[in-house]
């Protein structure tokens, strides 16, 4: 397997992502989407190093021309919660003058699926960036063996 690729949940019942081909796509969708897997590779290398019995919180900022500006490690909480101030997600989005975010945190549980909280926090950023004009690209959550997209289940 490559680095860059996405391993389904061991559960296949889990909605866990896969990758997905890039046909039909335009060269700059295609770019972009290559761009988001390579980020997922390198969020789940950062996300998943030792110790991984906490959660852990980083946020990637995409400036207008989906070029990646900066990232930032924004919270580690215990092993069932994480708390992310959504006032200092914007303070560094705003200072890295982000078009949009890409959001990722882990689940040391092993569950990648959301839970109520995640779904209702992220609700929130994603309104709170479109009034500033900050798209929010994904929410992705790692567990050891998979990684789960709000984007790819509809859930943005």
């Amino acid at each position: 397997m490559h680095a860059n690729e996405l391993t389904p949940c061991p559960n296949p019942t889990l909605p866990c992502v896969y990758t997905s081909p890039a046909f039909g796509l335009s060269p700059q969708d295609r770019r972009q989407e290559r761009q988001i897997r390579e980020m997922i590779a390198r969020l789940r290398e950062i996300l998943l190093a030792p110790p991984t019995h906490t959660e852990r919180f980083h946020v990637v900022f995409w400036d207008s021309a989906r070029r990646v500006s900066g990232m930032n490690a924004l919270g580690q909480g215990s092993q069932t919660a994480l708390t992310v101030r959504i006032r200092d997600l914007f303070h560094h989005a705003l200072k890295a003058e982000a078009a949009a975010i890409l959001m990722a945190h882990t689940h040391p549980s092993g569950d990648c699926r959301p839970s109520k909280k995640d779904l209702e926090s992220t609700k929130r950023i994603a309104l709170i960036g479109r009034s500033l004009e900050i798209e929010l690209l994904d929410h992705l959550i790692f567990s050891q063996n998979a990684v789960y997209s709000m984007r790819k289940r509809g859930q943005l």
